[in-house]
């Protein structure tokens, strides 16, 4: 079932996605930035409802909500960004500069 779910999360993991894609679910204060783990992993304890791992991430800030400077910085170097939709949440993690999808 796991891997089933993996799986179809890899399907529709989105990258090269720009600020101006993802700004709408940061405004309503649906998007997450994930930082340590891979967006799968994230999307993984949020689809099956991992509520300890979930806890123990936000609280060392490994996914926690973009912050006024992350915004200001995004615009400044037209961050681009992978993202992943686990409904009704945003998961997103900052590409490297000149990475290529």
């Amino acid at each position: 079932m796991t891997e089933d779910l993996r799986a179809k999360l890899r399907d529709e993991l989105l990258r090269e996605a720009l600020l101006e894609d993802v700004q709408p679910h940061i405004q309503r204060g649906v998007a997450f930035l994930v930082r340590g783990v891979s967006l799968l992993d994230a999307g993984l304890v949020l689809a099956t409802d991992d509520k300890d791992t979930l806890q123990r991430w936000l609280t060392d800030r490994t996914i926690q909500k973009p912050q006024e400077h992350d915004l200001a910085r995004w615009t400044q170097e037209r961050t681009r960004f992978a993202a992943l939709i686990v409904a009704p949440f945003l998961l997103l993690q900052e590409e490297a500069p000149g990475a290529q999808a």
